[in-house]
């Protein structure tokens, strides 16, 4: 089953990380960019939140975005930056490596009886 894991930016976070095929990590960030390895994760946003009315419209907020993910869409090894800040400093910039493994057992996505699994994308 594929993991969706929130980092959290700050003093300790970890400068390595290893993920599975699927996981979607999530970052409380204005933006962010894959540095190497682009067909091993792929950015998702940034986004801005919004909320679902009773009415069926879609309410935001103006200002930055603050939402930043990654898919990991093969395995192997990437870098990437995620930035953080808002207009009233300079973002911060901060570098994560990421491996990927593929591994069944591992948060993998699997299917039964050996179909393929429906990959958005």
């Amino acid at each position: 089953m594929a993991r969706l894991i929130e980092v959290t930016l700050g003093e300790s976070f970890p400068e390595k990380l290893t993920i599975d095929v699927g996981d979607v990590l999530t970052f409380s960030a204005i933006g962010g960019r894959v540095c190497t390895s682009a067909n091993t994760l792929e950015l998702l946003g940034p986004f801005l939140p919004g909320i679902a009315t009773g009415s069926g419209e879609v309410l935001s907020p103006e200002g930055l975005p603050n939402t930043v993910m990654f898919l990991a869409c093969r395995a192997g090894q990437a870098s990437i930056e995620v930035f953080v800040g808002d207009l009233s400093q300079a973002a911060r910039i901060f570098r994560l490596d990421i491996v990927v493994n593929a591994h069944a057992g591992s948060g993998a996505p699997s299917s039964p009886k050996g179909e393929q699994p429906f990959v958005n994308g």
